[in-house]
């Protein structure tokens, strides 16, 4: 509860509007608490993000009714503990990080005025189950070595072992050009299995896979997956884009599985170490 009150006041505090007794007893909560300065950082990092990287538009007026009647029509949400603190109960699962992967969605849309591209996502109106949201959030704590693997380990077998019975869908292990198997985590989201594998690209750069069974998102619950994005899915089995803050997302289709790769490389060369490897 003492979090949750810290936590109300992050956004004022990085528009400098705490009165300063506030403020003094935030960061002195700040500097015993990893997690609330951690959500802290975060904020003030998507702000700076939005302030440099975002061009002012007109949006259509079809697009404000449609907000404003989603507005509308829904109820007050409820702050709910990030979908990979449950991970395994592990304590390296950090807070989440799904404002900012919201908010660097949110700036893709805005400098991207086409509305009839299927690239675009009204990402502010995505659920929290949105399997590019946790993709892109996931991708940040690992980086962040906020989640660190359950299993380590460069052998395909070893890892695929790891996760062998434990899942609804066949693991994916893409063997991919210059990159090494780091290993893996398998976590439970709303009574499925998700598998998450990490590699390391060239040494320098890290490729984040969430995995998740295709036909439990087809059913779309628990999970969230836009209609645009499912519809290219099913049509060449895959989908690409770019963030503004420089990270490639890759979604495909391997059977029965549905994976997204995310990392800093360039998604072109991305999609070259993925096709590589089929």
């Amino acid at each position: 509860m003492e979090c949750r009150k810290y936590q109300e006041h992050i956004t004022a505090a990085v528009d400098n509007a705490l009165e300063k007794t506030e403020r003094d007893a935030l960061e002195l909560h700040l500097a015993d608490c990893p997690s609330c300065r951690n959500e802290f950082e975060v904020e003030k990092l998507t702000r700076n993000l939005v302030r440099t990287r975002c061009q002012r538009k007109r949006a259509p007026g079809y697009v404000l009714q449609q907000i404003s009647q989603r507005l509308e029509h829904e109820d007050q949400p409820t702050r709910q503990v990030s979908w990979w603190k449950t991970l395994v109960g592990s304590t390296y699962f950090k807070p989440a990080v799904a404002f900012a992967t919201a908010c660097v969605a949110i700036i893709f849309l805005v400098n991207n005025p086409s509305l009839n591209s299927p690239r675009v996502i009204e990402a502010s109106l995505l659920p929290q189950n949105d399997i590019i949201k946790q993709s892109l959030a996931n991708h940040v704590a690992v980086v962040a070595g906020e989640i660190t693997p359950q299993v380590v380990s460069n052998q395909a077998e070893f890892v695929q072992g790891f996760f062998a019975g434990k899942t609804k869908f066949p693991v994916v292990l893409p063997k991919m050009t210059d990159c090494t198997l780091v290993g893996g985590v398998l976590n439970d989201f709303g009574g499925e299995a998700l598998a998450h594998v990490v590699y390391s690209y060239n040494s320098s750069e890290i490729i984040y896979v969430y995995e998740a069974c295709w036909k439990t998102v087809l059913n779309g619950s628990p999970f969230h997956l836009s209609r645009d994005v499912v519809d290219e899915l099913q049509r060449t089995q895959r989908y690409s884009t770019t963030t503004p803050d420089g990270r490639s997302l890759v979604l495909w289709t391997d059977g029965r599985t549905l994976c997204a790769a995310v990392s800093r490389i360039e998604v072109a060369a991305l999609i070259a170490c993925l096709d590589a490897a089929r």
